[in-house]
């Protein structure tokens, strides 16, 4: 019997246009991912919050101690703790291996949101949410800081997915809330100010609420609607801050150091929180913060002001014009989720406003707002991505150029004003991130292990005695103290330590005393009195602006 012949089977194919879009999004993301990862030992300098981490992680390898908060009183982050202990079980101690962990962070939160958004939403979405979280200049400055706010992205994504998807497939509601619950108690302990992600779940447990749903939660049947519905967003407001302030180590200590009511009650609060809001987007506030530098989105707006300028009027018509169109999809197209999404980004935004205040937003402050980067990157891309699906090919093709070419311009600003402003200047913002090629506080312990056994007085230490080192501000003592944890032999030590240390005279007499401080810092001069009438030896250390930044001391012994 003859068959009848089969036609062969379509091809999938892309069209022009998506082939070049396609690759657009590739080449933007190898860029991103290369911004995380470039020049980690040296940009920008290493702080003391990074390597108190790296310390503690060599104290329980060699030690067996274990320290279970950080100097704030927060519990120690495992998620972050575990895999430096991991690393350093194979690697010796460097900054390029200690930021090692916030690269991984960033890159995983970025295929953990291309995973969770194409679940909830679809691929476009998904495409340019991944996008906008690849090229933010606040994203790829914290995957490059080993601290643990620079997990907080990873950590909160899951919060709002499994809250958008306990409404987007109802029936199994139940279980995503639970899902969202236990993300929520994981991203607290990452950073507790990933506390105010929690009103995702509120969200999520108050839409779609029949009546009879209410009276399981609520079993009172004379309450109304919104007044059954007021108790659990209560409820569910008083667990989050409890846990939030168990965390803080107590609740009045949380209430104190929250007075964002009262600071939105001064008069010029909230123009001032409608610039900040923007700039932890655009790059300003970490660009400040870090760099020194100003953003060129930030045009007209003169240097060292935190007026208005372009960042701030784009930023918020695009989230305008993106929440219109998400209310425009669920009246529509009664796609929940879309409204959902607008009262998460609402609700975290005025929680965050109402507890922190603004001056969590400005530079030195800006990692407790990371936890408002998810849901403001997914409203705009959400946005975006139902404006695209509207228009005809053709214009749909224009609208995804201006996304790519947005995107370019973000890495362009971050490579301008974050690494070649940095390696032109060394950098002008605060102290602990100026840098050179060799980072300042790795070349400073370098330059004492080369000539700590040179010009001892008397040829009394060997090649076997302790050297001390002695920095009194913490930028300076944690960063040293980590990187000399692989020599046996060298002690480091704040100020006071030194002073109380029995053998401090005998080892000042000896020359195995060194002194690290800033340049023309009151340190350094109170260390240059103190050793006034003995030999002293000095080296500067130069940031990449010829700048000086370091300056090391070494009492050679008494003067003759």
């Amino acid at each position: 019997m003859e068959r009848t012949p089969q036609p062969a089977p379509e091809r999938w194919r892309l069209k022009p246009g998506e082939i070049l879009w396609t690759l657009n999004v590739l080449a933007l993301l190898a860029a991103a991912v290369w911004f995380r990862c470039r020049s980690l030992e040296n940009i920008p300098g290493t702080n003391g919050d990074e390597a108190w981490y790296g310390v503690v992680t060599l104290q329980m390898l060699t030690e067996g101690r274990f320290q279970p908060q950080t100097p704030t009183g927060n519990p120690l982050n495992w998620f972050f703790f575990g895999p430096l202990v991991l690393l350093h079980v194979f690697f010796p101690p460097s900054i390029a291996l200690l930021r090692s962990v916030a690269v991984a962070s960033g890159l995983v939160a970025l295929v953990a949101n291309w995973l969770f958004c194409r679940w909830v939403f679809d691929r476009r979405t998904a495409t340019i949410s991944t996008v906008v979280l690849a090229v933010l200049p606040i994203n790829i400055a914290y995957s490059r800081f080993a601290w643990d706010a620079s997990q907080s992205l990873l950590a909160t994504l899951p919060v709002v997915y499994f809250s958008l998807a306990a409404v987007r497939f109802h029936r199994r509601r139940g279980q995503f809330v639970v899902a969202a619950v236990l993300a929520q108690i994981a991203a607290i302990l990452v950073h507790p100010t990933n506390v105010f992600t929690g009103v995702a779940i509120l969200a999520a447990l108050t839409t779609r609420l029949r009546r009879r749903d209410l009276q399981r939660l609520v079993p009172v049947s004379q309450l109304t609607r919104g007044a059954a519905t007021a108790m659990i967003v209560a409820a569910v407001l008083l667990v989050s801050l409890t846990a939030y302030g168990m965390t803080a180590s107590g609740v009045s200590r949380f209430l104190g150091r929250m007075g964002g009511a009262a600071e939105l009650l001064r008069p010029q609060a909230v123009p001032h929180c409608a610039v900040l809001f923007p700039r932890l987007f655009t790059g300003g506030t970490v660009y400040r913060d870090v760099a020194g530098s100003q953003s060129w989105w930030e045009w007209p707006c003169a240097e060292g002001r935190a007026g208005w300028g372009g960042d701030a009027v784009l930023f918020w018509i695009v989230v305008i014009v993106a929440a219109s169109f998400l209310w425009k999809s669920w009246k529509a197209d009664r796609r929940m989720e879309d409204r959902v999404l607008i009262s998460i980004w609402a609700l975290a935004l005025a929680a965050f406003l109402l507890l922190a205040g603004p001056s969590k937003m400005t530079p030195g402050w800006q990692r407790y707002a990371i936890c408002l980067v998810a849901p403001t990157a997914l409203l705009v891309a959400r946005g975006t991505a139902v404006f695209v699906a509207r228009l005809s090919p053709g214009r749909a093709g224009a609208a995804l150029a201006i996304v790519s070419l947005a995107g370019w311009l973000l890495l362009a600003d971050f490579d301008a004003h974050y690494f070649r402003f940095i390696e032109r200047t060394g950098g002008r913002g605060h102290l602990t991130f100026r840098t050179a090629d060799i980072e300042p506080k790795r070349a400073a312990l370098q330059t004492i292990l080369q000539h700590r056994h040179q010009d001892v007085a008397g040829g009394v230490a060997g090649d076997d005695a302790t050297t001390w080192i002695v920095a009194s501000q913490w930028w300076n003592y944690w960063p040293i103290r980590y990187l000399s944890m692989a020599e046996n032999d060298v002690r480091v030590l704040t100020a006071e330590e030194a002073e109380a240390a029995a053998g401090h005279e005998s080892v000042l007499r000896q020359g195995r005393m060194w002194r690290v401080e800033f340049s023309d810092s009151r340190e350094l001069h109170q260390a240059r009195a103190e050793w006034n009438g003995r030999e002293v030896r000095q080296w500067q250390f130069e940031d990449y602006g010829t700048g000086k930044l370091l300056c090391v001391l070494h009492a050679v012994g008494d003067a003759e």
